[in-house]
């Protein structure tokens, strides 16, 4: 098993996995060619958080050419440069078994509802998740079935039907087909909140449901939003307290949102 050791480097991967990146548009790949003009200084670093080399390198659409200063595509696994202002960080896909996506929880009725997906992978046999009560010590949780080699996006779901009340942690890694295991991501979810006292009826509805919200005294805002089969919204309120909605005939999710703490639930109109 190989986690990366470097706390600042861990924390990187962990927001660029989770977000794809704070830059608006992809990372930059790479190209051959020699630079001419516009150029970025653009350093690369191993595993280890260690920079290995720093070069001047043209940016052509998205990709960079770095001529014969480009270190070889197993060698590094960030690069960074600076456009605008803004050091943008990036990860080196071709390195990695997974190129993760996205890996979020979810509180959804009590429950913990653990997401990830994935744009490529590599000679992956499963992925093995765990929790832990304080972000050092974990424990197992379940093995789910990796897609071996694919270039396709992949999508994951699970659920914590008995989560660990209060602050938890969830670690994602990946285990090769020849056993090699690789720490992916690790994300923290709340699970004694308020919102876990949400209740939606009736479910199914002819029409019309209640959001039922916690006791806060009318001075909590709960943000509410509706979406319908597409992902579309259909409705979004902030309110104080009980909450009707009046839908058609169809499928939706309706999501309440309470600072960083989020309720999810599926709604059914006939």
């Amino acid at each position: 098993m190989h986690w990366i050791k470097n706390p600042p480097l861990l924390a990187f991967l962990a927001v660029l996995f989770f977000s794809l990146t704070a830059f608006a548009q992809p990372c930059p790949g790479f190209q051959n060619g020699n630079p001419a003009d516009h150029l970025y200084t653009v350093d690369f670093y191993d595993i280890n958080g260690n920079l290995i080399a720093s070069c001047e390198c043209q940016l052509t659409g998205n990709a960079f050419k770095c001529g014969s200063c480009l270190p070889s595509s197993s060698s590094f696994l960030t690069y960074q440069f600076v456009s605008g202002g803004t050091t943008v960080n990036c990860v080196n896909a071709a390195v990695l078994p997974v190129e993760l996506t996205r890996f979020e929880a979810l509180v959804t009725a009590g429950n913990v509802q653990i997401s990830w997906a994935t744009a490529s992978e590599r000679d992956n046999a499963k992925f093995i998740l765990e929790r832990s009560a304080d972000g050092f010590t974990y424990e197992p949780f379940i093995e789910i079935e990796g897609a071996g080699t694919s270039m396709t996006e992949q999508f994951y779901l699970t659920e914590d039907n008995d989560p660990i009340n209060g602050l938890s942690y969830y670690r994602l890694s990946q285990v090769d087909l020849d056993g090699t295991m690789t720490g992916l991501s690790v994300v923290a979810v709340e699970t004694n909140t308020i919102l876990t006292d949400i209740v939606l009826a009736p479910n199914p509805s002819n029409g019309t449901s209640m959001l039922h919200l916690p006791l806060h005294n009318g001075t909590k805002e709960f943000q509410v939003i509706v979406s319908d089969y597409s992902g579309k919204i259909v409705r979004e309120e902030t309110v104080t307290e009980d909450f009707s909605l009046d839908l058609p005939a169809g499928f939706y999710q309706v999501m309440v949102l309470s600072g960083s703490q989020r309720w999810s639930e599926k709604l059914s109109v006939l």
